[in-house]
C-alpha cells in the first residue's frame, strides 16, 4: 500500500498520472484516509474539506447526523472533524467501500458512529445492487455505474427518523434520493437540514421537481447549486442535455435559528 502525504486536492490531482493502481493511504491535514479510486477521492477532497458543501452550524457539541451514501468516509471524518462527538449514522451498502469505510473509522479513531449496511429505499424489499468503488454504487436502474450486482436487504429512512431529531442529513445514494424522501416525507419535520445530491440521467425520468415538492410540503426552504466545472462539466454553460448531471441541493427548515 502507498503512502502520500498532501495538503490539498490540487497537489494530489498533481501525482495522479505517476500513482500505481493500488491501495494509497492519504495522509491528509490531520486526517489518514485509505482509498483505491484516487481520481474519485481528489474530488471528494476538494468538494468535502475545501468547499465545504457539508458545512452546517449547530450550537449542540453533539449534533445528530445521517450519512446515506458514506462510501468510504470521506463525509464521515469531515462530520468528526467540525463536530467530534456527533452521533453519526452511516448508511453504505456497498461491501468494497464498507471495506474502506471501517478502516477510516479506525485509522481516525472515530467514535458514536453506528454503520447499517443496507441500501435505503422506497420498500424492505430485496434489491439488486451494482457495486462500482469509484461512485459507490447503485441499486440497479437508478444510477448510471455497472459492475458485479449483488441481492442486499434495503431499508426504509423513515424507520430510522421516527424516533430521532436530526441535525443534518446527507444524501448521495447515487439516483434513489428521490424514493427515499418521498416514502420519508412525513417524518422530515424531524430534520433540521439537509444536503442531497441530485443524479439525473438523459435516459430515465426525471425527479428534481417531486423532491423540491416533498421539501417545499415539509416546510423546508432550499437552494440550488452545482459543483464546480471540472468536477461538473455538463451543468455547465454551454447548456446541452448531456447523459448525465448532478446538482446539489441544500434545505432547512423555515425559522431555524442558525
Amino acid at each position: 500500500m502507498a503512502r502520500l502525504t498532501v495538503g490539498s486536492s490540487a497537489e494530489l490531482r498533481t501525482l495522479l498520472p505517476s500513482l500505481p493502481r493500488e491501495d494509497h493511504l492519504v495522509h491528509y491535514r490531520a486526517n489518514r484516509i485509505k482509498t483505491r479510486e484516487i481520481e474519485s477521492f481528489i474530488t471528494e477532497l476538494q468538494i468535502v474539506f475545501e468547499e465545504q458543501i457539508y458545512a452546517f452550524h449547530s450550537t449542540c457539541p453533539s449534533p445528530v447526523i445521517f450519512d446515506c451514501g458514506g462510501h468510504i468516509g470521506s463525509a464521515l471524518i469531515y462530520f468528526k472533524q467540525k463536530y467530534p462527538q456527533a452521533q453519526v449514522t452511516v448508511f453504505e451498502a456497498n461491501p468494497i467501500a464498507l471495506e474502506y469505510l471501517h478502516e477510516n473509522i479506525r485509522l481516525n479513531r472515530l467514535e458514536h458512529v453506528d454503520v447499517v449496511e443496507h441500501p435505503l429505499f422506497s420498500a424492505r424489499v430485496p434489491v439488486e445492487f451494482v457495486v462500482d468503488i469509484a461512485d459507490g454504487g447503485c441499486i440497479e436502474g437508478l444510477g448510471c455505474v455497472s459492475g458485479e450486482k449483488i441481492t442486499v436487504e434495503a431499508v426504509l429512512l423513515s424507520d430510522y427518523l421516527k424516533d430521532r431529531h436530526v441535525d443534518m442529513l446527507k444524501m448521495n445514494i447515487e439516483g434513489a434520493e428521490c424514493a427515499v424522501l418521498k416514502e420519508a416525507a412525513a417524518y422530515l419535520k424531524n430534520v433540521d437540514r439537509l444536503v442531497l445530491e441530485y443524479h439525473g440521467f438523459s435516459k430515465t425520468e426525471q425527479h428534481l421537481h417531486q423532491i423540491l415538492t416533498v421539501l417545499d410540503d415539509q416546510g423546508f426552504q432550499y437552494v440550488i447549486n452545482s459543483f464546480p466545472r471540472n468536477i461538473n462539466g455538463n451543468a455547465w454553460p454551454p447548456f446541452r442535455i448531456s447523459d448525465f448531471w448532478f446538482s446539489l441541493v441544500y434545505a432547512e427548515k423555515r425559522g431555524l435559528i442558525p
